[in-house]
């Protein structure tokens, strides 16, 4: 089987894709995780979303970490260049919805809200949409995943379908395409907590802003509550592993005024974070105990929320092979991501740092060894 795995270039954000071939070539099979940047907007972001692939090129599956403007504000020109055919995104209750709303209205100015409330109208009747169920405390009784899971097939002309987290989900077996996805809906609720009391001295609550209109009347008391709490009110986060249980190596290329030209093998399975926050509690030891037969062969990390101290722990770098670590910010961003500490932290474990920037050079690609000429194509 052939893999190619692309961390593009979209500065402060992330869209990352991969492609998956049988060796008779007859059979593809293409994953994108997010798709979004704050550093591009307009037609530079289309241009950069649409360079992926052929125009109606089947998506077999979108995994969406979460709702943030900088990681889904590229989903329109995604669906209207190719055909969606699966997404799975976090299963999120009334009161996360509320709480995801109020943050891209205030941080972003976004007023659509169809794809958080109504995510099968969002992309319409020919794409299933897979709802994640969140874990809200991780490391409970927790075991070790295993088996072969069910095939994302499986859910074809559904519209929407809810399943656990942590739950397996297998390529195209059929057509030789030995992959599996496992996403992961952590939930924390600590600042929602202190929104919801600081609302309260305002004399509010959640049902009473629950709609884009509602949050606009409101507008100066829900800024002066969401100033108070000092943090993203986003409550679920999901990260996804992508591999499977074999220890196959793959090629990472980057060609760039940062790393001259790095040519490498790492293992082949990857973990997209998203912005997860890792310090919460009880996560990196559910990470473990649940991934612990596929962590050792697992060479490459999407870091975490764009290298933000808060959201890295260390912990995560034990008992698993990354040897690569991909950083996806904006140069000149202003949050001081990445962290020096977390890149340090990562070299001191003998994980190479990359940073994935707006840069068009920036991009690192990686590829198995039978891929040449899936390699050339994106040259």
């Amino acid at each position: 089987m052939k893999t190619l795995r692309i961390f593009h270039p979209v500065g402060q954000g992330a869209y990352y894709t991969e492609v998956h071939e049988n060796t008779a070539g007859d059979s593809v099979f293409t994953v994108v995780f997010d798709c979004g940047s704050s550093t591009f907007t307009g037609k530079k972001l289309e241009a950069l979303v649409g360079a992926a692939f052929a125009k109606n090129h089947q998506i077999d599956i979108l995994f969406l970490s979460h709702f943030h403007a900088d990681h889904i504000n590229g989903i329109d020109y995604l669906k209207k260049k190719y055909k969606i055919k699966n997404v799975v995104l976090p299963l999120l209750d009334d009161e996360a919805k509320v709480l995801q709303k109020v943050s891209n209205f205030l941080d972003s100015g976004i007023t659509d809200t169809q794809l958080i409330d109504e995510p099968e109208s969002y992309f319409g009747n020919d794409t299933t949409i897979i709802e994640v169920e969140a874990v809200e405390n991780p490391g409970e009784n927790s075991e070790g995943i295993t088996g072969e899971g069910e095939q994302v097939s499986d859910y074809n002309g559904r519209r929407k379908v809810s399943i656990p987290s942590g739950k397996m989900l297998m390529a195209d077996k059929a057509a030789a395409i030995d992959w599996l996805f496992i996403p992961f809906n952590y939930k924390y609720k600590s600042r929602k907590e202190m929104f919801v009391a600081e609302l309260q001295k305002l004399g509010l609550d959640l049902s009473q802003i629950d709609t884009i209109e509602k949050i606009s009347a409101h507008k100066a008391d829900i800024r002066k509550a969401y100033d108070k709490v000092k943090g993203d009110l986003n409550e679920n986060s999901l990260l996804l592993f992508s591999g499977n249980a074999d220890s196959k190596v793959i090629w990472s290329v980057v060609n760039n005024r940062y790393n001259p030209f790095y040519y490498d093998r790492v293992y082949r399975n990857c973990i997209y974070f998203g912005d997860i926050n890792l310090n919460a509690t009880g996560i990196v030891e559910d990470i473990k105990t649940k991934l612990k037969i596929f962590l050792p062969t697992t060479g490459t990390m999407q870091v975490p929320h764009h290298g933000a101290i808060g959201n890295f722990n260390r912990g995560i770098l034990e008992d698993a092979g990354f040897t690569c670590a991909i950083q996806s910010f904006g140069i000149n961003n202003s949050y001081g991501h990445p962290s020096s500490t977390v890149v340090g932290e990562l070299v001191r474990n003998n994980v190479f740092s990359f940073s994935v920037t707006e840069e068009p050079d920036s991009r690192l690609i990686q590829f198995s060894n039978q891929d040449e000429e899936m390699f050339n194509m994106v040259e």
